[in-house]
């Protein structure tokens, strides 16, 4: 048995996927797919993690070269415990940002299993829904791919239409869309 990758974009490995709850879940329920959004994905907030970590730096080697943003004055009006608890302060909202971005993209999952689709949505800190839908009130399963980057590293948006005022499904970024389409065509097909 192969040992789980917590941050695996996509399972349907019948080893993996034994491993994984939820805490609805019934006892003869199975899981048959485990999606989250592609890693790609989430190189534009690391990368803008990075640069506002290094803005500082930046700022301080540039308006220490020549004065043209006024921060050096600022920085010279400010006492040693001024400066560190504004740095200290400015690291921990980059930071925190940094990490509501990380929690938004490892809780917000689709899992589907032998009885239901389920939808787990996560906006942090304050925001989580959970929609469900038995595969018996599936009518439609489509999946689109738009944009350059979402050709180039094969991700897109699955949907899944329910059956008359039920909430719709859909769960964007999924990496590998057709083969996901696929899947749950053929969980509703059983």
């Amino acid at each position: 048995m192969t040992a789980l990758q917590p941050f695996a974009t996509f399972l349907y490995d019948e080893d993996q996927i034994r491993s994984i709850q939820f805490a609805t879940q019934q006892n003869d329920e199975v899981i048959k797919l485990f999606v989250r959004r592609d890693g790609i994905t989430n190189v534009p907030w690391i990368a803008l993690t990075v640069l506002l970590l290094l803005l500082p730096q930046i700022l301080t080697s540039i308006s220490g070269a020549n004065d043209f943003v006024g921060l050096q004055g600022l920085i010279d009006s400010l006492s040693p415990a001024e400066i560190l608890f504004s740095c200290f302060l400015y690291y921990l909202v980059v930071m925190y940002y940094a990490f509501l971005r990380f929690l938004e993209w490892y809780f917000t999952v689709l899992i589907a299993t032998n009885k239901r689709i389920l939808d787990f949505d996560y906006n942090p800190p304050f925001f989580r829904e959970t929609t469900q839908a038995q595969l018996r009130d599936i009518q439609d399963v489509s999946h689109t791919q738009s944009g350059i980057f979402a050709i180039i590293f094969n991700y897109g948006t699955v949907h899944l239409q329910t059956a008359g005022t039920r909430q719709n499904i859909s769960l964007s970024q999924v990496p590998n869309p057709h083969q996901v389409h696929n899947i749950l065509i053929n969980l509703l097909k059983k």
